[in-house]
C-alpha cells in the first residue's frame, strides 16, 4: 500500500515481514536491530552455539564462508559465537563472492584441507550449494527453515539439526 501510494517504506519494516514469515519470536525487535546496525549474525539462532561446538567436540573442523559486508566476523563475536569457528571468510575483505568457488578454495587454504574431504552447510541453494559444488566439495546441505526446497535431499531445517544434545555428530545420511 505504501508503495502504491509513492511513501518510501522504510528498511526495518520490509526486515520485519521477512522475519514474521520465517517465524522469528519477535520480528519487530529483530528488524529494529538490524536496521540499526546489528545485522542479523547478532541475533544467534537457539541451540546454533551448542551444535557447532558439539560438531567441534566430534572432530568436525568448523568455518564459515560468507557473502558479508566486512563485518561478520565482528558479528559473530558480538553474538558470542566467533570463538566457535577456525577461520571466518568474509567476501568484502577478499574480494570474492558465493558462488564463486574461489572463496571456497581461500577457506580450504586456511584449513588446509582438500574440497573431496569437505561438507558445506548453507542457507542459499544458489549461492551455498552451487558455489561449494562448483568448488568441489564432497557435500552441500541446505539449512531450509520454511521447507522452500522439497526437491533438495540434503537438508535441514536448522543448523541445530546437525548434531543431537549429546555432542556427537548428527549430520544426515546422504539423501536422508
Amino acid at each position: 500500500e505504501r508503495m502504491l501510494a509513492g511513501t518510501d517504506t522504510p528498511w526495518a519494516w520490509w526486515v520485519e515481514r521477512y522475519l514474521d514469515l520465517a517465524g522469528h519470536p519477535d520480528p519487530r525487535a529483530g528488524a529494529g536491530r538490524i536496521d540499526g546496525g546489528f545485522g542479523l549474525w547478532h541475533l544467534p539462532i537457539p541451540a546454533v552455539a551448542e551444535t557447532i561446538a558439539g560438531l567441534r567436540g566430534a572432530g568436525i573442523r568448523v568455518a564459515v564462508v560468507s557473502n558479508s559486508d566486512g563485518s561478520v566476523a565482528g558479528s559473530l563475536e558480538t553474538a558470542g559465537l566467533a570463538h566457535l569457528f577456525e577461520t571466518i571468510v568474509d567476501s568484502a575483505l577478499v574480494g570474492v563472492h558465493k558462488p564463486d568457488p574461489a572463496i571456497f578454495h581461500l577457506a580450504l587454504d586456511h584449513l588446509g584441507l582438500e574440497a573431496e574431504t569437505v561438507w558445506y552447510v548453507g542457507d542459499s541453494a544458489y549461492h551455498d550449494l552451487g558455489g561449494a559444488g562448483a568448488a568441489g566439495l564432497a557435500r552441500a546441505v541446505l539449512i531450509d527453515p520454511l521447507d522452500l526446497h522439497p526437491g533438495i535431499a540434503d537438508r535441514v531445517r536448522s543448523v541445530a539439526d546437525l548434531a543431537p544434545g549429546d555432542g556427537t555428530a548428527g549430520v544426515p545420511a546422504p539423501g536422508g
